[in-house]
């Protein structure tokens, strides 16, 4: 290890590495969304990643950040997929999308909190990602830039370039001033995928899932008598759980919080999934980790 290597691993021995949090069956069978959850992480090919809960080693997560440099564009931004340096495509416009999810006219990067959020999919899948892949834990629940982008790309069935999105999402945390870390989940999968041994190391102790606790304890949901209630923005009534009629995607109507303009062509409207599959059998479904993004992201660790 060089110095400057060294330099990095000793400021990152400072912060708090906690475990990776990841969906909780339990909840998603209480608010009725499983299907829904899963369908659109598939949509982004992420279903293996937000799925698959794995262990954290916070000696390997302070090793591969010291490590890891990002230097010029990872992707050729005119291929498929391909990003570049600019990875939010022109269509993506914040106001817009954010007034779909919450009816509010305008959306500060800053101050707009999820809480906003009417549908529960989304407000449930913003928390996830600022779990796992934003690294922000129990955040006071602003919604970024960049999260939106992704509900909008999961919406649009946009194919985020994952291998550049999540590398460039390591080094940010690597380089960041919040002194908790919380996706060392994702840098165990791309170890095992490098078939390195990680005898020796220790994992770390604490929750690993985004469960009930945390949605009551954000007010996403509360307990009323022996049933769950999801929370609505004011002046919106609670709704007893699970309501699959008026919360899944499986429903047109449910997709947007109103209906598109007549005169809007079809081909601009995003479209609605088709029935889901038995529940029973979710587990064996979704894309597993494709073989160009594994070899993109296994030169980091060469």
């Amino acid at each position: 290890m060089d110095i400057a290597n060294r330099n990095r691993y000793e400021g990152l021995c400072s912060r708090t590495i906690a475990n990776t949090r990841y969906n909780d069956n339990e909840v998603l069978d209480v608010l009725g969304i499983y299907d829904d959850v899963e369908y659109l992480f598939t949509r982004l090919g992420w279903h293996d990643f937000m799925f698959t809960r794995r262990p954290t080693y916070p000696r390997l997560v302070r090793e591969f950040l010291s490590s890891l440099r990002v230097e010029g564009i990872l992707s050729d931004p005119h291929s498929p997929g391909g990003r570049g340096e600019r990875w939010e495509p022109p269509a993506f416009l914040p106001n817009e999308f954010w007034y779909n999810l919450t009816r509010q006219a305008s959306y500060d990067a800053t101050h707009s909190k999820s809480s906003a959020i009417i549908k529960t999919y989304f407000r449930y899948l913003h928390r996830v990602l600022a779990h796992t892949l934003f690294g922000r834990g129990d955040s006071e629940g602003v919604v970024r830039c960049s999260e939106l982008f992704v509900l909008w790309a999961m919406v649009n069935d946009f194919q985020i370039d994952t291998g550049s999105f999540f590398i460039r999402q390591f080094s940010k945390i690597a380089n960041s001033e919040s002194d908790v870390i919380v996706l060392g989940g994702f840098i165990t999968l791309i170890a095992l995928r490098a078939d390195l041994s990680l005898q020796g190391y220790e994992e770390a102790q604490g929750r690993n899932k985004v469960d009930l606790a945390t949605f009551q304890a954000m007010k996403m949901i509360t307990r009323m008598g022996d049933q769950y209630h999801l929370l609505m923005p004011d002046p919106l009534p609670s709704i007893p759980l699970p309501d699959p009629a008026c919360l899944t995607i499986q429903i047109r109507e449910n997709w947007w919080l109103q209906a598109p303009s007549n005169d809007a062509e079809p081909d601009d409207r995003p479209t609605p999934p088709p029935p889901a599959p038995s529940h029973a059998a979710r587990s064996s479904r979704g894309p597993r980790l494709d073989a160009s993004t594994a070899n993109t992201l296994q030169r980091i660790l060469d």
